[in-house]
């Protein structure tokens, strides 16, 4: 009788410990949104494989805003080699156990090193498009 309650207690701390250490775990979604999350300084902007810093491009600034666990809103700010300002803004999804960015259809590629530098690649408009940023 000893051991059979021993057994239903060990079986009831397995259990516990499982739905513990499960619930601890973050949905990758969400913690690569967490990451994003903030004011990021691109510096490459690649357009089928050529450079457009500072050629065509003298600032390229990102701003992402969490809104949900895996959405945001995010503005992309740009300033031409003319002195042109153009902003971007839109809502993105993060997607695919934190490697894509859903931004309004085009979709990127994303990674994340060392929690301050990001890399993006996706196609937009037919032309492939490698970002590489910085924190800020």
């Amino acid at each position: 009788m000893k051991l059979k309650a021993h057994t239903i207690n060990l079986g009831i701390i397995a259990i516990v410990l499982l739905l513990f250490i499960s619930g601890c775990s973050k949905d990758p979604n969400e913690e690569m949104n967490n990451d994003l999350s903030g004011s990021w300084d691109v510096r490459s902007f690649t357009i089928d494989g050529v450079e457009a810093i500072p050629s065509a491009i003298t600032t390229f600034e990102m701003d992402f805003r969490m809104e949900t666990e895996t959405t945001g809103s995010t503005e992309w700010f740009f300033i031409s080699s003319t002195g042109q300002a153009t902003k971007a803004e839109g809502d993105y999804e993060v997607i695919r156990e934190g490697t894509e960015l859903d931004f309004e259809g085009d979709r990127f590629d994303i990674s994340l090193s060392n929690g301050n530098d990001l890399s993006l690649s996706g196609t937009v408009d037919a032309q492939r498009w490698e970002i590489v940023a910085d924190k800020d």
